[in-house]
């Protein structure tokens, strides 16, 4: 999805955008979930199942805190940019 490389080690998954960690989490999750769904004892399906969920909500939740720290800071930048654009001349 993403090409990344570095010249010293190689491409590898070190070098990956933390969406794309993001994503490979919540593809395994996922997985874990179809395997769930197949086992024998209904009851720890339902706490595994429980467990899956919880970590799709993480996800969000660190998804969206960097974006929540970093856009107070740039916030000035937005404005001046949405005003240069609405300028008439």
């Amino acid at each position: 999805m993403l090409y990344i490389s570095d010249s010293r080690t190689g491409s590898g998954p070190n070098l990956a955008p933390l969406q794309l960690v993001l994503r490979r989490i919540l593809v395994q999750a996922q997985a874990m979930q179809v395997a769930a769904e197949f086992m024998d004892d209904m009851a720890n399906a339902s706490d595994f199942l429980r467990l899956v969920d919880q970590i799709k909500y993480a996800l969000i939740i660190v998804s969206v805190i960097p974006i929540l720290i970093i856009y107070p800071f740039i916030q000035k930048y937005f404005v001046k940019g949405v005003m240069i654009g609405a300028i008439k001349g």
